[in-house]
């Protein structure tokens, strides 16, 4: 995978783009998954108008009434692994640019080993 971020300050755009994103996906999960269950047969009085108008809200949202969500969740396991590669990434780029900078030389300063 080709990451382009090549700065501190572009990874954390890329961190706070991807999270936006990963916060949307949750959401569109747990709505689906509260509109799974709600399409089960509930007793009547588990039906609330409240139940009643966050479906419907849902089915408004996503212009649906399917919800799988085997999709949406192999969809938020691959962004999870993608945020592993990145901060991998991330951490050679870091370590990668401490070693290409000049080590700094301390004067008057006398270090003492620990026995």
């Amino acid at each position: 995978m080709k990451f382009t971020f090549t700065n501190k300050e572009t990874y954390l755009a890329y961190r706070s783009e991807w999270k936006a994103n990963y916060k949307e996906l949750s959401q569109q999960i747990r709505d689906f998954r509260f509109a799974n269950w709600y399409q089960q047969p509930l007793r009547p009085e588990r039906r609330t108008p409240a139940l009643d108008a966050r479906y419907e809200k849902i089915c408004k949202q996503y212009k649906t009434n399917c919800f799988y969500t085997y999709g949406l969740k192999k969809k938020a396991t691959s962004m999870l692994m993608e945020l592993k590669l990145a901060k991998q990434e991330a951490q050679r780029q870091y370590l990668a640019s401490k070693e290409n900078q000049a080590p700094v030389q301390l004067e008057g300063c006398c270090l003492m080993a620990m026995a």
